[in-house]
């Protein structure tokens, strides 16, 4: 007789194939008690506020981000930032996100330049495991030189 996997197991498997992975992310199954022990608590998420170019088409955030906290809550386990922004014509953007702790930056999460066309933008960025944890901020240097705007916002996970 040919034994068939239990159906939650079959559902596991399938959802872990449908989920796409992030790179540098530690994932940990429900189904390793060692490593959930040592790993991470509960997730975290928010919206960051729309400020200038930095916005969303609908202009009322600036952005969002999730992360894992490890249980002693000052460090991150896993976790991803998305931020919008608006090109108000085809030019150079430097692309900032950041952990600050007070006025500090305690961690880059992307330091990254794009020539874009004019419109809204979206980027995804991973947070680093084993960063700091704090307020999390997103800006960005439209131009180059002296002529160069820079717009900068944050969110406080709490």
């Amino acid at each position: 007789m040919i034994r068939r996997p239990a159906r939650a197991s079959v559902a596991a498997m399938l959802l872990v194939l449908a989920m796409p992975l992030i790179p540098s992310v530690a994932y940990v199954t429900a189904g390793d008690p060692a490593k959930v022990a040592a790993g991470c608590a509960g997730v975290r998420s928010g919206v960051i506020p729309a400020r200038g170019y930095l916005a969303d088409p609908a202009g009322l955030e600036a952005g969002n981000f999730w992360w894992q906290a490890g249980y002693d809550g000052t460090r991150i386990c896993a976790g991803v930032v998305q931020m919008w922004l608006r090109y108000p014509g085809r030019e150079n953007a430097e692309w900032l996100a950041g952990l600050y702790r007070g006025p500090l930056l305690v961690s880059v999460i992307a330091d990254k330049d794009y020539v874009m066309n004019a419109g809204w933008h979206s980027r995804q960025f991973t947070i680093p495991a084993g960063a700091s944890a704090g307020s999390i901020c997103v800006g960005v240097r439209l131009g180059r030189g002296q002529a160069a705007t820079i717009s900068r916002t944050c969110a406080d996970p709490g």
